[in-house]
């Protein structure tokens, strides 16, 4: 699934873009999870329990990108919570995957 920041801007609005960037780097996404054309996650706001959200990101044959959100806030759609989400999905696009990491005991000793 193939989306950029002008396509979130566009579904969230200029102030749940820049509310859900500022969320977003204060890592208040706890879970993430990319099923293709779906988005699950779970974003920390204000409340005790975090909010859940749903998106689905569709390119039609001329090129255009349709973003359907659902959130558990009382926003609903379109909120900061989404925009935070799908912030996260890009930025992980774009992110160097993690280091290896060898199993205990694996490095070697000197002579």
């Amino acid at each position: 699934m193939t989306y950029d920041e002008n396509d979130i801007l566009i579904h969230v609005g200029p102030n749940a873009f820049g509310a859900g960037r500022t969320y977003r780097q204060q890592r208040r996404v706890l879970q993430y999870a990319d099923g293709g054309h779906s988005i699950s996650a779970k974003v920390q706001g204000q409340e005790r329990s975090p909010y859940s959200q749903k998106i689905t990101v569709e390119r039609s044959a001329t090129g255009q990108v349709t973003i359907r959100s659902d959130c558990t806030c009382p926003v609903g759609s379109g909120c900061k919570h989404v925009a935070a989400a799908l912030l996260e999905g890009l930025a992980r696009k774009f992110e160097p995957p993690p280091p290896m990491r060898t199993s205990p005991g694996a490095e070697t000793m000197p002579p």
